[in-house]
């Protein structure tokens, strides 16, 4: 969690997943990034970076702000399921759109 929270191409970072129930046995770190296309280029070259010094890799769900709001709305399963995690950094950011 530490390396994620030094991640700078992103507005924020849930983790999700089956890492918060049992860390041992997960096989990966399922995390939510919010970010935007201009800097996805970027944020997937941070985790690349972080996937290579450590045993379990990110798996990362990329999503900007406009597409985690109409995907709640939808209710898209696995969105909702993340946004029950572990904010990791940019709580002021999901605040604001989960309330627009």
């Amino acid at each position: 969690m530490t390396e994620i929270r030094k991640i700078k191409s992103a507005d924020g970072a849930i983790l999700f997943g089956s890492v918060l129930n049992n860390q041992e046995q997960a096989r990966d770190i399922d995390v939510l990034f919010i970010t935007d296309s201009k800097r996805i280029k970027k944020l997937k070259k941070e985790i690349e970076r972080i996937n290579h010094l450590n045993l379990k890799k990110i798996h990362p769900l990329f999503q900007s702000g406009e597409d985690l709001k109409n995907n709640i709305l939808k209710e898209d399963k696995v969105i909702l399921n993340a946004i029950k995690g572990f904010i990791v950094f940019g709580e002021e950011k999901f605040i604001e759109l989960v309330e627009e």
